[in-house]
């Protein structure tokens, strides 16, 4: 990843941070290595309610 977006490693680690405290972001381990990867679970499930506001008021267009 830091080869790709030219980012230092602390760089990276910093952003990965964040997206993952976002629920953007998992970590999955196998053996010594951890694996991110993206999911978007976390978000979608903050957002329902909203949706469910919007649906039971009509507003959708």
């Amino acid at each position: 990843m830091t080869e790709r977006l030219d980012l230092l490693r602390p760089a990276a680690s910093h952003h990965l941070k964040a997206l993952k405290q976002a629920g953007i972001v998992g970590v999955r381990s196998c053996s010594a290595e951890n694996y991110d990867y993206l999911t978007f679970k976390t978000a979608i499930e903050d957002l329902k309610p909203l949706f469910f506001q919007v649906e039971a008021k009509g507003d959708l267009r």
